[in-house]
C-alpha cells in the first residue's frame, strides 16, 4: 500500500452499524404532537390576549404562555428527530427536502411569538399566519408518515 492509500484508508475508516434511537416511534409522535398542542394553546391563548388590545402586564397567565410556547417547541423538535432517527436508521434524513421546510416552520413559529409581542397591534395577522403555518407544517408531516403510504 502507498502512503496516500494508507491516508484515505484511515479517513473513510470502518463502516458503524446504525445507531438504534432511544425510544420507540410511538413515544416520539406523542413528543411531537404534544408539543404540537401545546404551540397552538399558546399562540391561542397569548394572540387572543393581545387582540382583546390588553396590556402584556395585565396578562398573569403570559407566563404560562410563555412557558408552553418553549416547551411545545423543544417536544417538537426532540420528537420530530427521533421520528426520522425510527424512520430512517443509518440515513441522514437531512437529505429529504421536507424536513428542511418543517425546521424552517418550526423557526418561524419559534420567532413569532417575540413578534406578537413586540407588535401586538398585528397580533390577528400573527395568529392567522401562526394556525396556517401549524397546518401546513401537520400537512407536510401527515403527508409522509407510513400510514399514508409514503
Amino acid at each position: 500500500m502507498t502512503p496516500r492509500s494508507e491516508a484515505v484508508a484511515f479517513k473513510e475508516g470502518p463502516r458503524r452499524p446504525p445507531v438504534m434511537p432511544a425510544l420507540g416511534y410511538d413515544i416520539y409522535i406523542l413528543f411531537h404532537l404534544a408539543g404540537a398542542f401545546a404551540l397552538a394553546m399558546a399562540y391561542g391563548g397569548l394572540g387572543f390576549w393581545a387582540l382583546n388590545e390588553k396590556e402584556a402586564e395585565e396578562n398573569r397567565f403570559k407566563k404560562h404562555g410563555t412557558i408552553a410556547h418553549g416547551v411545545g417547541l423543544v417536544a417538537i423538535l426532540v420528537g420530530g428527530f427521533g421520528m426520522l432517527a425510527n424512520l430512517y436508521p443509518g440515513e441522514s434524513p437531512m437529505s429529504l427536502g421536507w424536513v428542511h421546510i418543517k425546521l424552517t416552520i418550526w423557526v418561524a413559529l419559534g420567532g413569532g411569538l417575540t413578534l406578537l409581542k413586540k407588535k401586538p397591534e398585528y397580533a390577528k395577522e400573527i395568529v392567522i399566519i401562526a394556525f396556517v403555518l401549524l397546518f401546513a407544517a401537520g400537512s407536510i408531516g401527515a403527508n409522509h408518515m407510513p400510514w399514508f403510504g409514503a
